[in-house]
């Protein structure tokens, strides 16, 4: 009695020590069921059903010797679950893994000798004892309470080649199971390989499509950043050229040219956060006066860009004149007046590439 009555006490432990560590990521609790399912596979077919299955022994006897093992597999479960989450794993963690394995090498031999050889189970006191002298001292160890007051861990961390190969054993353990001998005669022993192989193959299902939605996604973030201008948050000079591309082979593109005069002396009299600041505001202004359907571009240091896909040589004139008058105005920051001026030059038609209505829009601004 008092020998169970540690694991349910063991389990809730790891339970708050997993829930303190804050949400998990779905990829992590598929990731421990992999690891729990094919390991709670090989405990039915070797250790479990044979125990079970003895109808030689009392049915007390049974239930003792099959409740050892199944805690252990409760216990497994949930240091996958705290083994999955690579970013946490620290001196306390390893002496729980230790402390489990130990704990379930000693249970494992206990329930095989007892209904198999009825040899003396003493020598076994050894492993238990070991065991919690290591779950005392997890508990014990600095890390464990330095690891509450941690901040939650980088995410999406790599998997590493070792639990590749942990999944992919544990992935295989149904299969690899229809190989041994004696296992495809008991009836209990095929569906559990079955019902183990089913569920091991919609986890490995799971995981894969988490993993593919975070490539996709984190492909898309990339893309973001590689066409974005960090600074001001419009499209850079790449993404300006490629839709100025798809603009010469759809219409007649018209294009804005902007260069800052004197911003050079902002940056060197009142330094590059003013600076920035300032761009940050104009870049606002230009946004306001090209209106919607423009495209606006930071090209340079001090050079903007505006796209017109589809217009007339009027409407970019007339969109220059709003700029210009957006930008006349002075810029309050930093308890300064900043007076930038401004040069615009103006290209469109058909009948040339982009890099030479670039070339024309820039000979103009100039």
């Amino acid at each position: 009695v008092f020998y169970l009555g540690a694991y349910p006490m063991l389990i809730i432990g790891l339970v708050l020590l997993i829930r303190g560590r804050g949400r998990a990521e779905m990829s992590h609790l598929i990731d421990a069921a992999i690891v729990a399912t094919g390991l709670g596979l090989l405990f039915w077919v070797f250790v479990l059903q044979p125990i079970l299955a003895d109808s030689s022994a009392p049915w007390l006897d049974r239930a003792i010797s099959a409740a050892y093992p199944t805690a252990d597999v409760w216990l497994l479960a949930l240091l996958a679950r705290l083994y999955t989450d690579a970013g946490r794993r620290n001196a306390s963690t390893r002496m729980l893994g230790l402390a489990t394995l130990l704990l379930l090498a000693a249970d494992v031999g206990y329930s095989l000798m007892t209904l198999n050889w009825e040899a003396d189970t003493r020598p076994l006191d050894g492993l238990f004892l070991l065991s919690y002298v290591v779950w005392a001292a997890a508990g014990l160890h600095p890390s464990m309470a330095a690891d509450a007051d941690e901040a939650v861990p980088q995410r999406h961390q790599p998997v590493g080649m070792v639990r590749l190969a942990v999944f992919g054993a544990c992935s295989l353990v149904a299969p690899v199971m229809l190989f041994v001998p004696g296992v495809g005669d008991d009836t209990a022993d095929r569906l559990a390989v079955g019902c183990g192989a089913i569920a091991l193959f919609l986890l490995v299902i799971a995981r894969m499509a988490g993993f593919m939605r975070r490539v996709q996604r984190q492909s898309g973030e990339l893309e973001l950043l590689a066409m974005r201008d960090d600074l001001t948050g419009l499209a850079n000079r790449r993404q300006f050229e490629l839709a100025l591309r798809r603009a010469l082979g759809a219409g007649r593109p018209q294009i804005a040219l902007l260069g800052l005069n004197g911003f050079k002396n902002v940056n060197d009299e009142l330094g590059r956060p003013i600076g920035d600041r300032v761009l940050g505001l104009l870049a606002g202004r230009i946004v306001n006066a090209a209106g919607d359907g423009a495209l606006v571009a930071r090209i340079g240091g001090d050079e903007f860009a505006v796209l017109l896909a589809d217009a007339d040589a009027e409407s970019a004139r007339l969109m220059a004149v709003e700029l210009a008058g957006a930008l006349r105005a002075p810029v309050q920051t930093g308890g300064h007046e900043l007076l930038v001026g401004v040069g615009i030059g103006l290209a469109g038609g058909t009948g040339s590439d982009a890099v030479e209505l670039m070339r024309q829009g820039e000979a103009a601004m100039y």
